[in-house]
């Protein structure tokens, strides 16, 4: 059976992950963790998912708008050089 702490610490992961709970909060759910290898393998993978989650949103613009980018400088700069 799941405690308190487990219950209110894993409510409050991704405040922890995105760093909106004070200094105070922090050192409590830090604590739970590391008592508790469950909420701690919980959290770790809520980390990991996070951070994937991150790394994979990079999106690159596509070639068109540098293309246009470009001439547009050129004209607002008055060269037609590349």
């Amino acid at each position: 059976r799941m405690s308190h702490n487990c219950e209110d610490t894993q409510a409050q992961v991704y405040l922890y992950l995105d760093h909106e709970l004070t200094l105070w909060r922090k050192m409590k759910i830090r604590w739970h963790l590391w008592r508790c290898p469950p909420c701690e393998e919980g959290f770790l993978f809520e980390r990991r998912l996070k951070q994937r989650v991150h790394d994979g949103c990079v999106e690159q613009p596509p070639r068109e708008l540098y293309d246009r980018l470009r001439t547009f400088l050129r004209q607002a700069d008055g060269t037609d050089a590349p």
